[in-house]
């Protein structure tokens, strides 16, 4: 007899039987004969009975989830000695983790030819979206060593208690351990949002970038104080030649983007939430795309379907959600009075919002010349001046403004020179350029 992948020797009871145990729960299973030495020989165990019951409850007492319906021992003969066969089955609630060490490299075990050594942290992940019978933010979370203060401060500020009974309630605490709900709103959270800020398409220069960690309610606002930066407020003199203050890019469109990206993420997909800002739009990349029998369709029109219902429902418990299924319709209503309307796509591992900036500054009867020019863009492709003046009926001068105007706010481009100028409507961005994951 020799060890391999399924059979390990032990010649008396020890710690390292439990080791065994759950790295035979992580990979095929197998059988841990007790009383067989290195070599295959059977040297014998006493009190078979006592270490049975011994073992039992250390297996019971030692590893989670608790193995008990994969685990039996039975007492056996071996060249005349008495042994004991611990047969574990294949588990079906990876990973298996030592209680005392949790669910990290150094509690969770697989088995590799004839040795138990630890897993590392991609292969728990795997197994957690292998094998979880629940939502991941239901499941275990990795790490237990977690701290609470932007959390509580949040829900003090909101005049809500925070303790361990509203951890319970709130999905954070299951079986005694923190889910990755917890970890989620925890001050450890490592998954983030990255904003950056670039002068061109090809995103080589950079004029500023900024990384939140941390919990995920602290993430959210701190990003959209950031952004705030990229979004200041103008002057400008609408139709009836009142002042009025506008914003390059709708706040509410802002808000309720970011929001939808940190609620309907897949969290258990590595790589952080991704806010770009260019001259003419802001893109903001989640990974995790729709979810199953959801299409754009019924996106749009504010049907919702939380990938992680728990964290909603604690932005909805502080208020920072007035109803489910509200964002993208507000993104849209945002952009009703504008020439150029949002953007949203989705690809199999992301969902992409694009807001495009405002017109500022721009009365009703200069949106709808915007939009009669557009309209007309459509229809043929592309426009010369003489033509845009023949279809609104103003001056060549007043053509040319509008022109001008239109291409300095990004809604159209300017192809050849004199005679041959002709101007082309600009499109957003599509799924295909979905930055890649850092």
């Amino acid at each position: 007899m020799q060890e391999d992948i399924r059979t390990e020797f032990k010649r008396e009871f020890s710690k390292t039987v439990i080791k065994s145990v759950v790295a035979f729960a992580n990979t095929n299973g197998g059988d841990i004969l007790i009383g067989v030495d290195d070599d295959g020989r059977a040297i014998g165990v006493d009190d078979v009975d006592g270490i049975i019951r011994s073992t039992t409850q250390q297996i019971l007492d030692g590893i989670r989830p608790v193995p008990s319906s994969i685990v039996s021992l039975s007492p056996e003969k071996m060249d005349g000695k008495d042994i004991i066969r611990l047969h574990v089955e294949e588990g079906a609630a990876k990973p298996y983790y030592l209680r005392d060490k949790g669910m990290r490299p150094e509690g969770v075990c697989i088995r590799v030819g004839a040795m138990s050594t630890p897993a590392d942290e991609s292969m728990i992940l795997k197994m957690v979206r292998e094998w979880a019978s629940m939502p991941f933010e239901s499941c275990r979370s990795m790490k237990q060593d977690l701290t609470f203060d932007a959390t509580g401060r949040l829900f003090s500020e909101a005049g809500l208690r925070f303790g361990e009974e509203q951890m319970r309630s709130l999905g954070m605490i299951s079986d005694g351990l923190y889910t990755n709900l917890a970890y989620l709103l925890s001050d450890q959270c490592e998954t983030g949002i990255k904003i950056a800020s670039f002068d061109d398409e090809s995103k080589e220069t950079i004029r500023g970038r900024m990384e939140f960690h941390g919990s995920v309610l602290a993430q959210f606002g701190d990003a959209l104080e950031y952004l705030r930066r990229y979004n200041p407020i103008t002057t400008s003199v609408d139709g009836g030649a009142k002042h009025k203050d506008v914003q390059q890019f709708p706040a509410v469109a802002i808000r309720e983007a970011v929001l939808n990206a940190i609620i309907h993420r897949d969290y258990s997909i590595a790589g952080p939430i991704l806010i770009s800002v260019f001259d003419d739009r802001m893109e903001i990349v989640s990974l995790g795309g729709l979810n199953k029998d959801i299409g754009m369709d019924d996106i749009r029109m504010g049907i919702s379907s939380p990938r992680n219902q728990n964290l909603a429902a604690v932005f909805f418990r502080l208020h920072m959600v007035e109803s489910y299924g509200t964002g993208i319709p507000k993104i849209i209503g945002c952009y009703s009075d504008s020439v150029r309307s949002p953007d949203f796509m989705a690809s199999g591992n992301a969902f992409k919002v694009v807001l495009p900036k405002l017109v500022n500054g721009q009365g009703p009867r200069a949106v709808s010349a915007y939009r009669e020019v557009l309209a007309l863009m459509d229809s043929k492709g592309s426009v010369t001046r003489q033509e845009v003046e023949d279809s609104l009926g103003v001056s060549r001068a007043k053509a040319n403004e509008i022109l001008k105007r239109m291409v300095s706010e990004g809604c159209i481009r300017r192809e050849g020179s004199a005679r041959a100028t002709r101007y082309l409507r600009v499109r957003l961005s599509s799924i295909s350029s979905i930055e890649d994951r850092r």
